[in-house]
């Protein structure tokens, strides 16, 4: 849950919703699957901004 508690102190932008989804959501609810990315899906409001300010964390792509 270390990446999850990363990520939050990163994402400054009050009244963003977010979902996270794959292996990082199966760990939250106490799943074992291995954690080799993370999928989060924001508004598209907030996905400029966000894609901004974690840019040197992306590794693949942002889609919209």
């Amino acid at each position: 849950m270390k990446a999850l508690e990363w990520i939050e102190e990163r994402l400054c932008h009050p009244g963003c919703l977010r979902l996270y989804c794959g292996g990082l959501a199966v760990q939250a609810y106490g799943g074992t699957r291995p954690l080799n990315d993370i999928d989060l899906f924001v508004p598209a409001a907030h996905f400029a901004p966000l894609v901004d300010d974690l840019h040197h964390y992306i590794r693949k792509p942002a889609r919209r």
